[in-house]
């Protein structure tokens, strides 16, 4: 038995979406004990210098560095004999039943005027900044947006490209119903259009005052102003709300997924369908596959054009849900998909590959996006502590050097290990033996029948004696180190007499194999079997016992071979005569 644990597998997958430039928004968070007091800093206000205070009339100071935090600076209130924390963005001082007071005029720091904290309730000595206002700090953080290089739709854009069928839809306005009847042609203009007359609403008129639908980034946004909006019912027979998958947020209706101008239908070289630009006809290399674009390719056509190809060796496929046109490769390993642009700008626009001018020779250099493709890994196996790497899941002998062995990994998870019984298989090997048994009945056959006395050889001394030598080699007693001495004791019967077909001169009934008795005597010592079959051989391949298949095979090469052997002989005497 062996035990296989497998790290990871898989093929390269690569999506056509495109990294967007990298968008900078500001985030707001309350401070905490680990915020830095210079946060607030801004060249007229200094968190740095002296807080100077009252504690029970005596004087004491706190001294702000450019390093402290609010926690730091809690501790050093502590130290002074005042409790001080900062909880939700407020920061609070007490002491206690003793009286305390900030004094302003030996102050430096303008940390209360920066963190607000002008406003003073003497409660026995008690301070804290406003309670209307949070300390806050803002932060910028670049979002960089990993987009699908077909762009959004836009208000021109037909519901049926998002294969949204037609039928009744219902809209409930503060719980007011109007029920339309949409088609796949419909945009959303359309849409707006038809909700605004089943309201009875004045179809022109301001956004303000009338429903409005519209696209933001790829979702379909239904509101009025100070109004509830519920979009579908279980009557409607248009599949709009299951496709968009629209819900009511804070009175809006809002899909739940972003639409995209394109689907399988739409025309490849269509303008307006992609971010990067409008594809041009002519072709492109995928894998080893030329594929063509003509002014009439759709994409449908295209995913077909390239998995019909099996020079391709990819899978693609359109994905409608994310506006994707997306390629895996049919070999599994750490492989990169090729691409070559040819004279149709296709895998530039959906970023397979990348076109510069190369400044020495002017020429255009085009090189596969490596950026987008996520490559498959090596299997990565360990076998009884060995390790072995396979690109594929299927492990032959080739890879794991266990000779008749090949595992499958195919549902194995990374990190799992599993135990692997290895039997050796009886029934082909009985089927092998079957088919040896059965040829050499046929062989005797034929050499008797070339014997008959119609027969030009009839008696003919050599043969007979080949034919014997056959014989003996085959049911006679092979000396050996092995149990089994013969193929009687392996299973091997001779048939029962028949007299109506007796081998003619044969001296011995047909063989026939006794399937149960071989397997009981290859489970009982499989290594003998092998032994008295094929002999045995040293690690460099010299015999060291000759096995009766050996035997026979060696005896009918040299009947066979062309110089001096039987058949040879046998014409050159025919020639004589």
């Amino acid at each position: 038995m062996s035990n296989v644990s497998i790290k990871s597998e898989g093929s390269t997958i690569i999506t056509s979406k495109t990294l967007e430039c990298t968008e900078q928004r500001e985030s707001k968070y309350f401070a905490t004990e680990e915020t830095l007091l210079s946060t607030y800093s801004d060249g007229l206000l200094q968190a740095n210098g002296v807080i100077t205070f009252l504690l029970n009339d005596k004087y004491k100071s706190v001294t702000i560095t450019s390093d402290d935090t609010f926690g730091t600076l809690i501790d050093k209130f502590k130290e002074k004999g005042l409790n001080a924390k900062i909880e939700a963005g407020k920061f609070s001082l007490s002491s206690g039943f003793d009286t305390f007071s900030i004094v302003d005029a030996a102050t430096t720091a303008n940390l209360s005027a920066i963190i607000n904290f002008t406003e003073k309730i003497n409660l026995g000595g008690y301070a804290m900044t406003k309670r209307s206002t949070a300390i806050t700090s803002t932060t910028t953080i670049n979002d960089t947006k990993t987009l699908s290089v077909v762009n959004f739709a836009d208000e021109s854009t037909t519901l049926g490209t998002f294969n949204i069928i037609g039928g009744t839809l219902s809209l409930y306005a503060d719980g007011k119903k109007a029920g339309i009847t949409i088609s796949s042609s419909f945009t959303i203009a359309d849409l707006q259009r038809e909700f605004r007359k089943a309201l009875g609403q004045n179809v022109n008129g301001s956004d303000e005052e009338n429903i409005t639908v519209k696209y933001e980034d790829g979702y379909i946004k239904i509101a009025q102003k100070d109004t509830n909006l519920i979009v579908g019912s279980n009557e409607d027979t248009s599949n709009f709300t299951a496709i968009t998958g629209i819900f009511s947020n804070n009175g809006v209706a809002e899909s739940t997924r972003q639409f995209y101008k394109a689907n399988e239908n739409t025309k490849v070289t269509e303008a307006g369908i992609f971010r990067n630009g409008t594809v041009t006809t002519g072709d492109f290399v995928v894998g080893d596959a030329t594929i063509s674009i003509d002014e009439d390719t759709t994409i449908g056509e295209l995913v077909s054009q390239i998995n019909t190809n099996p020079d391709s060796n990819v899978t693609a496929y359109w994905d409608n849900i994310d506006g994707e046109f997306i390629i895996k490769s049919n070999n599994t390993g750490n492989f990169y998909i090729n691409f070559e642009s040819g004279s149709s700008n296709f895998t530039d626009i959906l970023g397979f590959t990348k076109t510069y001018q190369d400044i020495e020779s002017g020429n255009s250099v085009t090189s596969i996006n490596t950026d987008i493709q996520r490559q498959g890994k090596n299997a990565r196996v360990r076998i009884n502590g060995a390790s072995y790497t396979s690109v594929s899941n299927t492990m032959g002998s080739d890879v794991t050097s266990i000779k008749g062995l090949t595992i499958n990994l195919k549902g194995m998870s990374a990190g799992e290990a599993t135990i692997i019984s290895v039997k050796k298989d009886v029934q082909s090997l009985a089927l092998a033996v079957s088919d040896v048994v059965d040829a050499y009945n046929a062989l005797i056959d034929n050499i008797n029948t070339a014997l008959s006395t119609k027969s030009e050889l009839h008696n003919d001394s050599e043969l007979k004696r080949l034919r014997n030598q056959i014989k003996t080699i085959m049911t006679g007693t092979n000396k050996n180190s092995s149990i089994y001495r013969n193929i009687l004791s392996i299973g091997v019967v001779t048939n029962t007499a028949d007299p109506t077909n007796l081998t003619v001169g044969s001296g011995i009934y047909k063989l026939a194999l006794d399937y149960e008795k071989f397997a009981k005597a290859f489970e009982a010592d499989s290594d003998s079997v092998r032994t008295l079959l094929i002999g045995r051989v040293d690690s460099d391949g010299n015999v060291l016992e000759e096995g009766i298949l050996t035997k026979l095979e060696a005896l009918i090469d040299e009947a066979v071979e062309s110089a001096g052997g039987y058949f040879e002989r046998t014409e050159e005497s025919f020639d004589r005569q």
